[in-house]
């Protein structure tokens, strides 16, 4: 029994998902052929539009908001005769109505028809390979199910095949507000609707081919994504509600919630693990998968415990990634001590946090790498979730230097020079001054939102060496009062790495 259990049971749900992958892969590729055809039918629309009075993002999503009848262009230009009040906006509405642009905005016009046919046609391709899709995963999970009670339990007798009425009483169920048709149907037609305003905004901001042709394919991708996260859900509901079919017809009155024994579980299967529920009561969402999008936990007909303590399960070992068997009646709580016991609280809380935080952690390399440079940062997302979970005073340099980068770089678009006996006490607020002498550079100063010095870039040791060992130094500012601030007294302060990076262009000079 252990080896059916490990080899069996373990593997129903994973492998209902494997199918439910290669559906959600060819539903993408329609979206994938949708963004290609689109892209291929914008040539000559938005390269050659570019002028001095173009409306800008911020007012052309404005306009868009303004128009009642929905994202058309027609509409746009109505918002924007109501919203004329400038010379420039009144040329842009001129040159948008003037007779020889037509062409353009009648092509314009047909490619946002062409958009509805398009999503109605992905609409009726991803209804048709899901719908077939789960109703052989509701097919497949009962007559799986009814093997594995026969096989669990050593006895064999005769049931009834799955009925048909049954299998469209789960396709047409609205177990999460909405059926599967009707989802898939608000997602193409949020598609559809995106696509439209980013050409909108396109068209009135003087957008490039090229800039649309990203802003297409992210919703097209943002799509694809929708509809794989619909297939997942939709085949675990599928899945389990066969499941509960097989419980029925085999008299089993109570079912038994499984979670996956590894640190991805969400905390709601969690809590739910080898907890027992009457068949009678299972509410997916509630006390029965999935309980969230790409849920991963499944259900057992309900055996004594006694039986299931005579089974396995797999888990998956929180550090190595291995797969081991623990005993059947384990819960997820017993497994999350046995690995605190194993490899260490603090180890297998700081492995939490990385599967957690990755989708963010991974979007904070990619801005922590355009400030910094990629010199400073790991070039892959599990050698920067290392430093930052795992190495403590190089994760706060970092965390200093994006600020320092950030803000100081800020400060240097509004950049003057001079030469001045001593460098202006007051500046502009997030201002920078360089001072020279006899033509080279001795100070930066850098000021903050109130106009008084923020941080001094010192290049030379002041004529005192002993005072001043460290060249270049930097010095802070603190405020004292109201309308004052003073420097602090340290000579020897060596350039934080936020300085170096910031102040790259006088350092290199040096």
């Amino acid at each position: 029994m252990n080896s059916y259990w490990e080899k069996r049971k373990a593997q129903r749900m994973y492998e209902a998902m494997e199918d439910a992958e290669k559906a959600a892969a060819e539903i993408s590729k329609a979206y994938s052929s949708a963004s290609s055809y689109l892209n291929s039918q914008i040539e000559g629309i938005f390269d050659r539009y570019r002028r001095k009075y173009k409306l800008s993002e911020k007012e052309a999503r404005r306009l868009l908001n303004e128009a009642m009848d929905g994202p058309t262009y027609d509409e746009m230009i109505k918002a924007l005769k109501k919203g004329v009040s400038s010379k420039e906006k009144e040329e842009l509405l001129k040159e948008l109505e003037a007779p020889a642009y037509r062409y353009r905005i009648n092509r314009f016009q047909n490619l946002q028809n062409q958009i509805d046919a398009m999503m109605v046609n992905i609409y009726q391709q991803e209804k048709n390979i899901s719908t077939s899709h789960y109703i052989d995963t509701m097919y497949d999970g009962y007559y799986k199910s009814v093997y594995d009670i026969q096989h669990n339990t050593g006895l064999g007798f005769s049931f009834n095949s799955i009925d048909p009425e049954q299998v469209n009483r789960i396709l047409n169920s609205k177990w999460s507000g909405e059926n599967y048709s009707a989802r898939i149907w608000g997602n193409t037609q949020e598609v559809a609707k995106k696509l439209k305003e980013e050409m909108l905004v396109g068209m009135m901001t003087g957008k490039t081919e090229s800039e649309m042709a990203k802003e297409f394919a992210y919703r097209f991708q943002v799509g694809a994504f929708e509809a794989r996260r619909l297939v997942r859900t939709e085949s675990n509901f599928a899945y389990t509600q066969a499941e509960m079919l097989s419980y029925e017809e085999c008299e089993c009155d109570t079912y038994v919630f499984l979670a996956t024994l590894d640190l991805i579980t969400s905390q709601i299967c969690r809590s739910l693990d080898m907890k027992r529920f009457k068949l009678k009561d299972q509410q997916p969402g509630k006390n029965c998968p999935p309980m969230h999008p790409f849920c991963r936990s499944t259900t057992i007909a309900g055996l004594d415990d006694q039986a299931l303590a005579k089974l396995e399960r797999r888990a998956r070992d929180s550090e190595t990634g291995k797969t081991y068997t623990v005993p059947g009646n384990m819960s997820y709580s017993e497994w999350m001590k046995q690995q605190q016991d194993k490899h260490g609280k603090d180890t297998v809380d700081i492995l939490q946090k990385k599967i957690k935080n990755r989708s963010a952690d991974e979007k904070q390399m990619q801005r922590y790498k355009n400030v910094l440079g990629y010199k400073y940062i790991p070039d892959s997302l599990d050698k920067f979730q290392d430093l930052k979970y795992n190495d403590v005073g190089k994760w706060n340099e970092l965390k200093e230097a994006f600020r320092d980068v950030n803000w100081q770089r800020t400060a240097l678009e509004n950049h003057s020079a001079g030469e001045e006996h001593k460098v202006p006490y007051k500046g502009e607020p997030f201002s920078v001054f360089d001072n020279y002498k006899n033509g080279k550079l001795i100070q930066r100063r850098y000021y903050g939102k109130t106009g008084k010095p923020r941080l001094d870039i010192d290049m030379t040791d002041h004529g005192n060496p002993k005072e001043h060992p460290v060249v270049p130094h930097y010095h802070e500012w603190f405020e004292i009062e109201e309308n004052k601030s003073v420097r602090d007294a340290a000579h020897d302060k060596e350039l934080k790495l936020g300085h170096i990076i910031a102040n790259e262009d006088i350092l290199k000079k040096g």
